[in-house]
């Protein structure tokens, strides 16, 4: 058991406390070998607004920061809980400053009212969320709604959760702030019952076996017919499921029904050809929230000209939860439910492993049995190759080119809400791929929503180049490169030119999984 003392509500306002919260649940989690305890098995328990920040962490933890503006290793850790018990919880907070609920904390809620929503939350289950168990007295200040709203919410999601009600009594069942000796039989009874209804929970919860990550199929699926590919659009057919064969066709044009036939996000996958050609890739010197993202996030972005000299095609959307449970037999997503979501919570060695950059893949990666089911080289694009497919001609900061104003001028969230999901509009989880607004290529989702695996490591730009495809070994700078900023990242973030990395220790490169990574499919077109 781990007592958090977080900033006293008299003295620091909500959103520090919760953010004291998370980094508690990071540093345990971080710490749990030291400590002897299961990182996955973790949860919260508190009262009033320990029950509401119990509450929070059930519906808003994260799986860490890939690459925080800092090299802290806390804050790369998830502040993810396996369940909440939350005794008399307020869920909702969005009221509070009109009806006069605030003037008993005033401290707590010293800040902006609009942000309300961000701390209340019965606005932030998901199918996703940890199980959540409330006890609440009918008698209590803090109605008992909250809790009854939060189970109601919990069950529209299809997630678990239930509520003790406790007849008669009041908030802090009118006796949580007494001692012992002042407690009369009844009221013991009342502690005794809800303790081990509490205790009973979290036996439930905590102790129920894990659920293992389901392997990849055993089987090799049946290898389609190899096709040269010269037309404008390659579309790989998955509609035989995991045994395969995936046959790869070709079309002159963008389907009309690309937005209207589920089928382009589920059953099939369109990759676009793209030229060869020249672009500057990276930030001018002079670009200023270039400058602050390459600091804050210790990865460069210095201007320099690319030639990349052999056409490829690039995946027009990025590869969908149901598109890899085609392939892979399983869907690994946090955000699971809705299937044409972006997959995430995939390693680099999930999606591909082994050599890099290009060469052979591993062998139960996704990349491996897509190659073995469609008789094509498929892989993840080169940085230089998602950039110059992310620009479609555009050469400021978005590529939306209505936006292009100027380089730091392009970064508003009004601008970046047209083509991205992001902090701003996310609501903390992914979307849909394809309701935003595609690029000049026809591209979609290439910002936000997930960031996206490249092929080689973090290394500093070296001027310009001819198909880079990554530095020799001993210019590594971090792990896998991530493109394209992701649902809880700024607006900054997604940039065309923006770079992130994993950023965890050396020996962990390639293996970690977090749920705002995915990929987008690229394929050698000579």
């Amino acid at each position: 058991m781990f007592f958090v003392r977080h900033g006293d509500g008299s003295k620091f306002p909500m959103p520090e406390i919760v953010d004291d919260c998370r980094r508690a649940i990071r540093f345990i989690r971080l710490s749990a070998k030291k400590y002897n305890v299961e990182p996955d098995r973790l949860g919260a328990l508190g009262g009033s607004a320990g029950g509401h920040l119990a509450l929070m962490l059930a519906t808003t933890s994260d799986e860490g920061v890939p690459n925080p503006k800092n090299f802290d290793w806390i804050c790369r850790t998830p502040d993810r809980i396996a369940t909440a018990v939350a005794y008399y919880p307020p869920t909702d907070i969005r009221d509070w400053w009109a009806n006069g609920n605030v003037k008993h904390y005033e401290q707590a809620f010293n800040f902006d009212p609009k942000r309300g929503a961000e701390f209340s939350p019965l606005l932030w289950v998901t199918p996703q969320s940890a199980p959540a168990f409330m006890l609440h007295g009918d008698k209590d200040v803090i109605t008992i709604r909250y809790s009854q709203d939060m189970l109601a919410e919990y069950k529209k999601n299809g997630a678990v959760a239930d509520l003790l009600t406790v007849k008669g009594v009041g908030h802090g069942f009118d006796i949580g702030f007494k001692g012992f000796k002042d407690y009369t039989p009844e009221q013991l009874k009342i502690l005794e019952t809800t303790r081990a209804a509490s205790v009973a929970w979290f036996e439930k919860i905590l102790l129920a076996p894990k659920k293992e990550v389901e392997p990849p199929p055993k089987n090799t699926p049946a290898a389609a017919p190899q096709t040269k590919l010269t037309r404008e659009y390659a579309v790989v057919n998955l509609s035989k499921g995991v045994d395969g064969p995936w046959p790869v066709t070709e079309l002159d044009k963008a389907p009309e029904d690309l937005l209207k036939d589920d089928a382009w996000r589920t059953s099939k996958i369109l990759l676009r050809r793209v030229a060869p050609g020249k672009f500057v890739m990276g930030s001018p010197a002079d670009d200023k929230v270039a400058e602050a993202h390459a600091r804050d996030y210790h990865a460069e972005e210095k201007a320099h000209t690319v030639t990349l000299t052999k056409a490829y095609c690039i995946g027009v959307f990025p590869v969908t939860q149901e598109q890899w449970t085609r392939v892979m037999g399983s869907n690994p997503s946090y955000f699971a439910g809705n299937l044409k979501r972006p997959v995430e919570t995939v390693s680099w060695n999930e999606v591909r492993g082994r050599t890099e950059p290009g060469g052979d893949v591993d062998a139960k990666s996704f990349m491996a049995r897509l190659r073995a089911g469609t008789s094509q080289a498929f892989d993840l694009p080169t940085e230089a190759q998602w950039e110059y497919a992310c620009r479609a001609g555009t050469t400021r900061a978005l590529n939306d080119p209505t936006a292009n104003k100027g380089e730091g001028a392009d970064c508003t969230d009004e601008n970046v809400a047209k083509i991205a999901w992001f902090e701003g509009n996310s609501q903390r989880q992914t979307h849909d791929v394809g309701l935003k607004a595609p690029n000049a290529w026809g591209l979609y989702d290439v910002c936000g929503n997930v960031s996206q695996w490249c092929l080689e490591r973090l290394s500093n730009y070296e001027g310009d180049a001819a198909d880079p495809a990554g530095a020799a070994l001993d210019k590594l700078r971090g792990g896998h490169v991530l493109r394209g900023g992701y649902w809880s990242m700024p607006a900054s973030a997604c940039r065309s030119a923006a770079r992130d990395y994993d950023a965890s220790a050396p020996n962990e490169w390639g293996n970690v999984r977090y749920n705002v990574c995915g990929f987008r499919l690229a394929l050698p077109a000579e």
